[in-house]
């Protein structure tokens, strides 16, 4: 079973903090999916998405 999310914080440089149960914390890095075909869900490769990251 996969360990759940409980936040998500937008960092510098394309990255993001997840905070997963029981708090351990990992920083995801989001640049090895960013690329000239922009792939579902990323619009530009201009930070914006990365920096309006949130958990819900």
């Amino acid at each position: 079973m996969y360990p759940s999310v409980v936040s998500v914080k937008p960092l510098d440089d394309y990255k993001l903090l997840l905070v997963f149960e029981p708090r351990e914390k990992r920083i995801f890095d989001v640049t090895p999916y960013l690329n000239t075909e922009r792939p579902a869900g990323v619009p530009a490769k201009d930070g914006e998405t990365v920096h309006n990251a949130f958990f819900d």
